[in-house]
This record gives structure tokens, C-alpha cells and sequence, in this order.
């Protein structure tokens, strides 16, 4: 009688955990196993696995034509590689778009969002960002992981044919859940409602989601009565080991026939808030006028400073008679000068005339020209928190920002829901 092999022949979709198998005349053992879902809304899964002292991670996907995507990388913990990959940054933060990687180049393929969880029922999960790179033929890869806390992993591997994993045994299945495993926290719900609800809304606080354009309605408040006024965002600071984003605000106001001026402390806010103004820093992000229509504006962009408060004829007027037609404030209020930084970027007159008829002109801010970069390039930039900030510092701030934004937003919408749903085993290769 002749033995049907076919019935005993594993495939990769089969691997189970302590299934082993042979790769590259390797005999691989998987020892931990983890499923990722996407922001595009597929599922890949992976396995660690280990050849004596040796491991790799081997991650697969079934895609829409029924083939198998198929993975293996390693973790690159060499530090001067590390180094190497984590330089290639542009001056706002984001990886390159090309990483040349001991004489490979490779290009980034697309930076989405992912949620990492182990194998199991009621196992932990996290997420986070993910930066795939490819070279040219689609084979080799670079994967650069971003988690929680600025937490960076590396990974470098090659995309492969299923037929070069070979050999394989069958192991412990992948855990699925079943009916019960999917109503239980439903049941746990309904039985502990009024105990979740109190710790939900305790642990799970969402937190606050204004812009700050709107936060500062509070702060302006110690403008008084005054019709005129104007807030600028002066500095920035992030705190890597307390994972804090703070902003420091200068309100300007008429009192009476006087300008008062009041600093803020450095003033902590949201992932979202720091993301929102993180190129607006020297700009008004707060003003109100009685000339024209600049308080309906103020609350829409940020602008350049004084243009929707204190650049208007009851404070001054513009010369006509030079070159570059420049500002002039009334005597009484020359001091707004230095209180706006008109010393070291005086209002530009083309840029006004736009923004009179914004948003019918192509006004947009003019952050390239008045905001972040250039403002830290001034003596009075130079000498704020965020101007003598490492580059790496405000590369961490921005990447650990969009992280933060997005764990925000996930805590907000599980308390909508009124519904909740790291030892982490991860590879590369992302999808």
C-alpha cells in the first residue's frame, strides 16, 4: 500500500509553536509567536525562532491571490549600525526617504501604523510605528520600529520563497479564539458594569483634546477687558524620561493706554497640542483686534506675530517712503518692538497684504518664514529651551508625539466605547 505523503507535508501557514523546521541547512525551533494588525486593516503573523545560539524572526502574510509574503530578519544590535540608521533624519525629524546600509540602497516603502500582540487569549499588546525600506529588487529590507516611550528597534532581512523553509513539524497550534473567549469580556462587562465604569473613567481618563488655539481662551483671560491682545508661543520642551510635552506662552494686551506683558511657566499639553504648534513656535497662536475681522481669524492659523492684533493703524503705520516699506509703531507703543521680535524679523509688508485678504489669498501662516526653524536662528530663539535642544532631542519629541497622538486617541475612543479591550517578541519586516 502506498503511503500518501501529501497528508503529512506541512506548509508555513501550519507552523505552530514548537514547530521546527529547516531554513538555509538550519534546523530552526519557534519558541515565541506574536500577530500583528495593520492600519490597512491586514494581519501578518510571526514566530521567533531559534538554531542553537542563533535567532531570527520569520513573519508571514496570505495576500488577496492566495500566495504566501513570506519573511525572515534579524534584530541588528550592533550599535555603530544602529547609529548609522538612526542619522539618516531630515532637520524636522522624519527618516529619510532613501537609506544607503553597507552599500545597499534602500527606499522607503511606507511608515504605517501597527499593533503588536502575542500569541494567546488575554495576552498584552502595544502599538506602534513601523518604517519598511526595500531596495530595488523588493528582496532585501531595513525595518525601523518605533514603540512607546521613543523605544526604537532595527531590523534587516530578506523577502523569500515558502519552498526555502522546508521540513517542518508540527507544534502547539495557534491559539483561536472561540465563542466564549469572544463573549467573556462582554459578559465581565455587564456583570462588573458599575466597577468598570468607575475604573475606566479613573485609569483611562482621556485626555484633553482642544487645540491649543482654543486651550489659550483660559490664558487670555488675565488680559482682562482689554480688546487688544496677542499670544505668542515662545518655547517648547520635551522630557524624555517623564515623556512630557510642555509649551511657555507671552501675552501682550493693552491696559488702558499702557501694553502689558505676562509670561507663562512652561505649561504641560497633549501629544496633539505639541504636534498642532510644533512648527509655530515665535508665532501669535492667539490675538484679538478691534480693527477688522482678527478675532474670527485667530482661531483658524496661527500668524505671523501681531499681524491679527497690534499691526493695524491704532498702533502704528507703514512707511511708505522706504525701500522695503517697513512698520513703524506710534511712540507710545514702540516697546511692542521687542515684545514682538520685530527687532529680529520685522513684518514684511507683502506678507500683510496677503493676509488682510486671507483666506481668500494663498496666506498660509508663513511658518517656513516666521515660525520654528527660523525662529530658533534669532538671538531671542537661540536662548529658549527649544533652540538649544539637541537635534536628536526634537527628533525623539516629534517621533514620540505622533506615537503618543495616536495612544490618546485609542484611550479616548476605548472610553466611548465604555469598553477596554509588553515582555514583547518582535521581528521585522512590517508589511
Amino acid at each position: 500500500m502506498q503511503n500518501d505523503n501529501s497528508q503529512t507535508m506541512l506548509k508555513i501557514p501550519d507552523l505552530g509553536l514548537g514547530s521546527t523546521f529547516y531554513y538555509k541547512g538550519k534546523n530552526y525551533k519557534t519558541t515565541g509567536g506574536s500577530t500583528y494588525k495593520w492600519q490597512d486593516g491586514s494581519e501578518s503573523i510571526e514566530f521567533e525562532c531559534r538554531s542553537g545560539n542563533g535567532k531570527i524572526f520569520l513573519e508571514f502574510e496570505k495576500l488577496k491571490d492566495g500566495k504566501l509574503d513570506v519573511m525572515i530578519s534579524r534584530q541588528l544590535k550592533n550599535k555603530s549600525k544602529i547609529e548609522a540608521l538612526y542619522s539618516h533624519t531630515d532637520k524636522e525629524g522624519y527618516l529619510n526617504e532613501k537609506i544607503i546600509h553597507e552599500g545597499t540602497e534602500y527606499f522607503l516603502e511606507k511608515r504605517h501604523d501597527g499593533v503588536w500582540k502575542e500569541m494567546g487569549f488575554f495576552t498584552e499588546s502595544e502599538s506602534f510605528l513601523c518604517y519598511d525600506y526595500f531596495d530595488a529588487d523588493q528582496k532585501k529590507f531595513l525595518t525601523v520600529e518605533i514603540w512607546e516611550g521613543d523605544e526604537r528597534e532595527y531590523y534587516q532581512g530578506t523577502r523569500i520563497d515558502e519552498s526555502e523553509i522546508s521540513q517542518i513539524t508540527e507544534g502547539k497550534p495557534i491559539p483561536k479564539p472561540n465563542l466564549f473567549h469572544k463573549l467573556l469580556p462582554m459578559l465581565g462587562f455587564i456583570a462588573l458594569f458599575g466597577t468598570i465604569v468607575t475604573i475606566s473613567n479613573y485609569k483611562n481618563k482621556p485626555p484633553e483634546t482642544v487645540i491649543p488655539l482654543k486651550e489659550l481662551k483660559d490664558y487670555t483671560k488675565l488680559a482682562g477687558n482689554s480688546k487688544n491682545y496677542s499670544v505668542l508661543l515662545t518655547d517648547m520642551k520635551y522630557v524624555p524620561t517623564e515623556n512630557d510635552f510642555y509649551h511657555q506662552y507671552k501675552l501682550i494686551y493693552k491696559n488702558g493706554e499702557n501694553i502689558e506683558v505676562k509670561e507663562s511657566d512652561f505649561t504641560k499639553v497633549t501629544a496633539a497640542n505639541f504636534l498642532e504648534l510644533y512648527n509655530k513656535m515665535g508665532m501669535e497662536v492667539g490675538a484679538q483686534s478691534t480693527v477688522g475681522s482678527n478675532k474670527q481669524k485667530r482661531e483658524l492659523i496661527a500668524f505671523p506675530p501681531g499681524f491679527a492684533s497690534f499691526l493695524n493703524e491704532n498702533f502704528g503705520e507703514w512707511n511708505f517712503g522706504t525701500t522695503d516699506t517697513s512698520w513703524q509703531f506710534h511712540r507710545a507703543y514702540q516697546e511692542l518692538n521687542n515684545h514682538l521680535y520685530y527687532k529680529d524679523r520685522p513684518p514684511n509688508y507683502t506678507d500683510y497684504v496677503k493676509f488682510k485678504s486671507w483666506p481668500h489669498s494663498k496666506f498660509e501662516g508663513k511658518e517656513q518664514i516666521y515660525g520654528t526653524d527660523q525662529f530658533i536662528k534669532t538671538e531671542t530663539g537661540k536662548n529658549t529651551f527649544w533652540g538649544q535642544a539637541s537635534p536628536k532631542l526634537r527628533s525623539q519629541a516629534l517621533e514620540y508625539g505622533k506615537v503618543q497622538k495616536e495612544e490618546d486617541a485609542a484611550v479616548i475612543r476605548r472610553n466611548q466605547n465604555r469598553y477596554n479591550s509588553r515582555v514583547r517578541s518582535s521581528g521585522g519586516g512590517g508589511k
